[in-house]
C-alpha cells in the first residue's frame, strides 16, 4: 500500500504524542512498540529486503493483530517512527561471535579466539546510540526525583539494587 498525505499527517501527530513507545502493542503482547520497531528494521536490514517486501511484511504482521493495536501499519509509518527516535536512528551494524559473544572488529569475519576459530559462524546485531534516550530521561525533573530517592532510600524493603553494597547485603 502506498503512502498517502494524510498518512504522514497521521504520523507525525502519532509521532510527537508518542505516548505508546513503551507500553504493550496489543492487550497481552510481550513486545513494546519500540522493541517491535527494532527487531523489524533489524530483519529488514538482515535480510536487505526490497521497499515492496518491506511493505508486504509490515501489512502481513499488522493483519495478525486485533484491532486497536498500536503497531505501525506502513512502511512510511515505521520509518517515520524510527527516525523520530533519536536512539533508534543511529545504528551500527556488528558481528559478534555467536559462541563467546565478542564483538569482532569491522574488517573481522571470523572469530580470534582460538576455541571459537572456525568453529560458528557470527551473528549480526545492531549497536544503538542510547545517549539521547538517557539525556531526554535525566532532563525529566521526575524521573531524577526518583532516581536520587533510590540512593537515599534507607530501608529494610529490597528494591531496585543501586549499589554494590546494597547486593552484598542481600546476598552475604
Amino acid at each position: 500500500p502506498a503512502s498517502t498525505d494524510a498518512d504522514a499527517d497521521v504520523v507525525h501527530e502519532d509521532l510527537d504524542a508518542n505516548e505508546d513507545a513503551d507500553e504493550s502493542l496489543f492487550p497481552g503482547c510481550p513486545l513494546t512498540l519500540n522493541l517491535s520497531v527494532v527487531l523489524i528494521m533489524e530483519f529488514l536490514v538482515r535480510h536487505k529486503l526490497s521497499q515492496k517486501s518491506a511493505e508486504d511484511l509490515i501489512e502481513l504482521l499488522t493483519a495478525h493483530f486485533p484491532q486497536g493495536h498500536k503497531m505501525c501499519t506502513s512502511l512510511y509509518r515505521l520509518k517515520s517512527y524510527w527516525k523520530k527516535q533519536s536512539c533508534l536512528s543511529k545504528y551500527d551494524k556488528r558481528l559478534v561471535c555467536s559462541n563467546c559473544d565478542t564483538i569482532l572488529q569491522e574488517d573481522e569475519q571470523l572469530c580470534g579466539n582460538p576455541e571459537c576459530l572456525g568453529v560458528c559462524p557470527p551473528h549480526e546485531f545492531l549497536l544503538l546510540n542510547i545517549k539521547p534516550a538517557l539525556e531526554q530521561l535525566f532532563r525529566d525533573p521526575d524521573f531524577c526525583t526518583q532516581l536520587i530517592r533510590n540512593f537515599e532510600e534507607q530501608s529494610s524493603m529490597v528494591s531496585d539494587i543501586v549499589s554494590g553494597a546494597s547486593y552484598k547485603k542481600i546476598t552475604s
